[in-house]
């Protein structure tokens, strides 16, 4: 009995534990279904979620409709292609990367002399394989570096050899006194705004820069410096440095040195071989080399100067009607009046942008936007006025000329005096910029609250020392308002001034010295204590306060900003 009993139990034991081991292999085996259908860590609402038997496989068919959508998805996509307008030539040729008028023997318009001077330079440097130097000065927009990239071109383009950039060797061929020569040149192009610091310019130069040098940028100086010699592959190594007071500092030993290596001083040295190098530095200030570098002077180093001057309202005239001209070759000026006018844009339209360029700044680039904004306006004008197929027809002969109307309206915005036209398009930030501008005026000038003690130096106006006060002010005032990262605080600067409601300018002293800003090395010894950074521009308003005053009288805390005194 007590063996049968016990049999039977055991049994039922049995009988339990495989139906339960049976429920839990059921719920392993879905887990395991559940986990390789998806990825990923499992909650507790997908625990016993059962999977299908198979996972759905997407089937090879296309139907039309999938081809329709398909081509509807390709023309979407197709941003590229632009519909037909009889201004798109136009627009592209006043674009600011268009390619310059060059049928004068490679001078560009209104710059012969210059132009003149320049190839002079460069092939008498050529013919004697002298080294030489040269300083071009000139207001922005003005061609300087496009006009060097002429006079270049017009020496390289000639020999087959020319045809890879990446050596930077150019056999280039010239005439001299009327005989041909030949000069196997290396051409090195720096825009010194890419550099961090002076020394940079070796690395440039350097063929072999991806080698490690023993002793740093000392032994990679002395190995460009041989390598400018006669041993090397090349007979001349001219060397262009594009806005070149971009790397002045200090000290001035970086320009130093390379404006000595193309002089004569060291002829002298037998031990030494002398340097092959054509220096040319374009840079906007006219006297960079006289204040900045007054060395060179004392060493009898003497780069010849060219100088270019800002356009006139003529030359801008000349320039745009023809580039107009180029358009349309069939247009010519005999005949009757209506032959000789250029397509697209009125004279009277273009005198008037001219002379409103040229008394601004005389900068041929301002003098292209206004033009290639005024084709715009006029162009939606005559999409409006006009049906599809009628604007479909036009030609640049027959399309609508832009007008005085046109070019006066696109003026008023480019050059506008409205500052409450300006103003209203400023976020809350840019405002509260400007108002710790003015308040930071009014403590280094004094705002009659309180004496000054001092005349304020010029290193009081930097950038570096506003952003220091702007921090302080707002914290000070009210921390309600957040204060922005030195990043964001630069780029709404720049932003300030490309509208001109501020003014952005370089900061010297009277000993023809940067002012010191905020420094790239912190070190006393440095040579890159004084290093020009963005911080060490000086910075001004460039608006009335009372009219600042009114476009925030309905923002509270910028006018708690302006009432403060502190």
């Amino acid at each position: 009995m007590t063996s049968h009993l016990k049999r039977n139990w055991s049994s039922t034991l049995n009988e339990e534990e495989q139906q339960r081991n049976d429920f839990w292999y059921e719920q392993k085996k879905r887990l395991r279904g559940f986990k390789k259908s998806f990825s990923g860590p499992l909650s507790n609402r997908n625990v016993g979620l059962e999977t299908p038997p198979t996972t759905p496989e997407k089937k090879g068919k296309t139907t039309s409709r999938d081809l329709y959508s398909h081509d509807k998805v390709v023309r979407r996509l197709r941003f590229t292609e632009e519909s037909y307008s009889p201004y798109n030539e136009a627009k592209k040729a006043f674009l600011r990367g268009s390619a310059a008028d060059l049928s004068n023997q490679h001078y560009l318009p209104g710059r012969q002399r210059e132009a003149k001077a320049l190839e002079k330079f460069i092939i008498d440097a050529l013919h004697k394989i002298q080294s030489t130097s040269m300083y071009i000065s000139g207001p922005p927009g003005t061609g300087k570096t496009a006009q060097v990239n002429a006079i270049l071109q017009s020496l390289t383009e000639a020999d087959i050899q020319n045809k890879d950039p990446a050596s930077r060797i150019y056999n280039m061929d010239f005439a001299y006194n009327e005989c041909s020569e030949k000069r196997t040149v290396r051409l090195i192009k720096i825009n010194c705004m890419t550099l961090r610091t002076p020394e940079d310019i070796f690395k440039k130069m350097d063929d072999t820069s991806d080698i490690h040098h023993a002793n740093g940028s000392i032994q990679q100086k002395e190995y460009v410096k041989r390598s400018l010699g006669k041993s090397s592959k090349y007979d001349m190594t001219i060397l262009i440095l594009d806005e070149m007071d971009s790397v002045i500092n200090k000290y001035q030993q970086t320009l130093f040195e390379l404006f000595s290596w193309a002089s004569q001083l060291h002829a002298s040295s037998e031990s030494v071989e002398k340097p092959r190098l054509v220096l040319i530095g374009i840079a906007n200030a006219l006297d960079l080399t006289d204040r900045f570098l007054p060395r060179l002077r004392s060493n009898r180093i003497n780069p010849k100067l060219v100088q270019f001057l800002p356009y006139t309202a003529s030359q801008i005239r000349d320039i745009i009607t023809t580039k107009l001209y180029n358009l349309d070759s069939s247009i010519t000026t005999q005949g009757d009046n209506r032959a000789g006018l250029p397509p697209i844009i009125h004279p009277s339209a273009i005198l008037f942008c001219a002379k409103k360029a040229a008394v601004s700044t005389g900068d041929l680039r301002k003098a292209f936007d206004i033009i290639h904004r005024s084709i715009e306006v006029t162009e939606e004008m005559t999409m409006k006025r006009l049906s599809e197929d009628k604007f479909k027809s036009l030609t640049i002969k027959t399309a609508p000329k832009v007008m005085i109307a046109q070019v006066a309206k696109v003026c008023t915005s480019a050059f506008n005096t409205d500052y409450q036209q300006k103003l209203s398009a400023l976020n809350f930030q840019s405002k509260t910029l400007l108002c710790c501008l003015f308040k930071f005026e009014e403590k280094r000038k004094g705002d009659g609250t309180e004496p000054v003690a001092k005349k304020s130096s010029k290193a009081d106006l930097s950038i570096n020392t506003f952003f220091e006060f702007y921090n302080k002010f707002l914290k000070s005032v009210d921390r309600m308002i957040s204060t922005l990262r030195r990043g964001e605080f630069l780029e709404i600067l720049s932003t300030l001034e490309s509208s001109s409601l501020v003014n952005l300018s370089l900061l010297s002293d009277n000993s023809a010295k940067f002012v010191s800003g905020n420094p790239i090395s912190r070190g006393a010894s440095s040579p890159f204590k004084h290093m020009i950074t963005f911080g060490n521009y000086k910075i001004s308003s460039n608006i009335p306060r009372e009219e600042f005053m009114k476009s925030i009288r309905s923002i509270e805390l910028l006018m708690k900003l302006m009432e403060c005194h502190q």
